[in-house]
């Protein structure tokens, strides 16, 4: 019986040996001393005293390991070039750092400047990879949220108010018409101008017996692209309107002859913009097209039509 708690305690100290045998392998850490630095610095007390400060620097594996396997599996080698003790850190057969020491001092000394070396070198490492696992981290969160979002089109813009003055002219019957345009509609991020406006214009038709008086209402699609450069806005876009229209012939008698009719134009419209502060814009624009439905107008006993192109150029100032 005397014999049982010596076997006790032999199995005890066998276990704990295998336990620290078996942590020491798998956290190993390979030091290696070159020949040359012997006479700078004590091979075995650098190797001891690197395996102690590394030990609990614990370095993740990079994120693109072939392997799965926790062991840093750090190699740190010494070596003299050019005057001075090299110490350089190596995971998974990568340069990962390197420090270099003057050959000052006694080889113990040197031994321990070589382990804080190593150290700070593995530190390194480690915030580098944890640094590099949390932003993989972030990057998948973000892919993640990105994937759970409805997956729709978001439509973002501005509104605006653009009112201008215009002067415009036609081929057939030679109008000469002037008046107000109102656009409003909403600007989209970084897209088109989704618009629509109204327009009055009157003046007298120059071609037509008696100079009859036009009266041109006309509600407005105008959506345009706009184009930014250095010194202002290119605005590109198609103008489709319907118009009611008024003819006053007043040939006849002081109270005039009224004949109301419809029409429309197709145009191009063509603007450069300047900015004056804020989102407010000082405009210039021209419109040419044509007038999609002949109006047959009978003046002075004679008849005429108001067809053929339209032209047309504005003045306009944008409000956000």
């Amino acid at each position: 019986m005397r014999f049982v708690p010596a076997a006790l305690r032999c199995a005890l100290l066998l276990g704990v040996s295998l336990c620290f045998c078996a942590h020491v392998a798998q956290a190993a850490t390979v030091v290696e001393v070159e020949r040359a630095t012997q006479d700078w610095v004590d091979g075995a007390l650098a190797r001891r005293l690197v395996v102690l400060e590394l030990s609990d620097v614990d370095v993740p594996a990079p994120l693109d390991a072939q392997t799965k396997s926790r062991s840093p599996g750090l190699y740190v080698r010494i070596l003299e070039a050019e005057d001075r003790l090299v110490v350089e850190l190596w995971d998974r057969g990568e340069l990962q750092g390197q420090r270099r020491l003057s050959l000052s001092g006694s080889p113990p000394l040197m031994a321990r400047r070589i382990a804080l070396a190593a150290g700070e070198l593995a530190r390194r490492l480690r915030e580098r990879r944890l640094t590099e696992a949390r932003a993989h981290k972030r990057r998948l969160q973000r892919e993640e949220e990105r994937r759970r979002r409805p997956q729709f089109v978001p439509i973002w813009g501005r509104p605006f108010l653009r009112a201008s003055a215009s002067v415009a002219v036609t081929t057939g019957g030679k109008a000469l018409v002037f008046g107000p345009q109102l656009v409003g509609g909403l600007r989209l991020h970084r897209g088109p101008e989704l618009a629509v406006g109204v327009g009055l214009f009157t003046g007298p038709l120059t071609d037509i017996a008696g100079d009859p008086w036009l009266e041109w209402y006309e509600v407005q699609l105008r959506p345009s692209y706009p184009m930014q450069f250095d010194w202002g806005t290119l605005r590109v876009g198609p103008l489709l309107s319907v118009a009611s229209v008024h003819l006053v012939d007043a040939s006849r008698d002081e109270a005039g002859r009224h004949s109301e009719t419809w029409s429309g134009k197709a145009a191009l419209d063509v603007a450069w913009a300047w900015r004056l502060g804020g989102h407010r814009a000082l405009e210039v624009g021209v419109e040419a097209g044509a007038l999609l439905r002949r109006v047959p107008v009978i003046s002075d006993g004679q008849r005429g039509d108001l067809q053929g192109l339209w032209g047309a150029a504005s003045l306009a100032l944008t409000f956000p």
